[in-house]
């Protein structure tokens, strides 16, 4: 399994996404439940602008892995292509809070958090 993995990930790397589709396909039709395959397969459909069933993998891959950070990144850049900059937001903040300082740059800026809040003013006396 993890050698038609490497496999899939080469192709898609390469640009090879009728390749990459093709391993991530045979991986699913043993394991459909496999969240390392439903990513790839998210990243190639997104790949190739097929946002729709780039979400449904996505969202595929986090029914099994919950956790599962490349997925939960996948799903928050889909929706925010689609504009569904809300729903994105929200899962940007999601990933932040889980990865704090190692999250990507482009969840910190989206998710609305500021990297450094104003100190506010004191009050007057």
């Amino acid at each position: 399994m993890s050698e038609l993995l490497d496999h899939a990930g080469a192709a898609r790397r390469s640009g090879d996404y009728a390749g990459a589709r093709g391993f991530y396909e045979k991986i699913l039709k043993d394991n459909p439940a496999n969240v390392e395959a439903n990513g790839g397969l998210g990243d190639v459909a997104r790949a190739t602008g097929d946002l729709a069933a780039a979400k449904a993998s996505y969202e595929h891959a986090l029914a099994s892995s919950p956790g599962y950070g490349p997925a939960a990144l996948g799903l928050a850049d889909v929706e925010w292509d689609l504009g569904d900059k809300t729903t994105a937001q929200k899962h940007y903040a999601q990933i932040v809070e889980r990865q704090g300082d190692r999250a990507p740059a482009r969840a910190r800026e989206r998710s609305g958090a500021s990297t450094s809040a104003p100190t506010p003013a004191p009050a007057p006396e």
